[in-house]
């Protein structure tokens, strides 16, 4: 992907664009990370490439980033392969810097992704993806998932049973746990149950 905007350090960018992350046992680390944790392809090269706009961050403001969940998972798998972070990466591509990734959900300052959002908006002139960097909490989806499992097995038992009490009672279990588990999401202007 081409950058339109002038970074403060094009060499590093560009360095950090050349680097493959370490492939073993057949699979390059994007690949293992996605098919561990669920993530299509597609979502997987996103998550990889806002993880390298994250480190960027980190090491050109030589300061701490606060980074969703998505990111910070990419940063602790590779993390976790060992010489190709230290050696490869931090110590090769990084010029012996380290990034240094917070995730969200441990920082008890609510500014400070934002921050992150604003220093990632001047350095590369747009906002960040929001299917990766969404700071909409997990239980919106899972509201969703749950509400739905209580619709199901509310017409199931009524198709069996057949008291149309059932489903109107499944019905309003699946309301009122949703209004419940989402009420984070929706006072974060994201009641859209789409999370990641």
């Amino acid at each position: 992907m081409a950058e339109t905007t002038a970074l403060t350090d094009p060499e590093l960018w560009d360095r950090l664009l050349a680097y493959e992350f370490p492939n073993t046992n057949g699979s390059g680390l994007s690949a293992q990370t996605g098919a561990s944790l669920g993530w299509s392809p597609d979502f997987s090269q996103s998550a990889f490439l806002e993880y390298r706009r994250a480190v960027y961050l980190s090491v050109t403001n030589d300061s701490p980033m606060v980074v969703p969940q998505t990111i910070h998972e990419v940063w602790v798998r590779h993390q976790d392969a060992g010489e190709a972070y230290n050696g490869a990466f931090c110590r090769d591509v990084l010029a012996g810097k380290r990034p240094q990734l917070s995730e969200k959900s441990s920082s008890n300052n609510p500014s400070a992704l934002n921050r992150t959002k604003t220093l990632y908006a001047a350095e590369f002139g747009f906002l960040p993806s929001p299917k990766i960097w969404s700071d909409a909490p997990a239980i919106s989806r899972n509201a969703f998932i749950v509400s739905g499992a209580i619709l199901a097995v509310g017409f199931l038992l009524e198709l069996f049973v057949g008291s149309g009490w059932i489903s109107l009672s499944a019905a309003g279990l699946a309301v009122i746990y949703w209004i419940i588990a989402s009420a984070p999401a929706r006072a974060s202007g994201r009641g859209d149950g789409s999370s990641v």
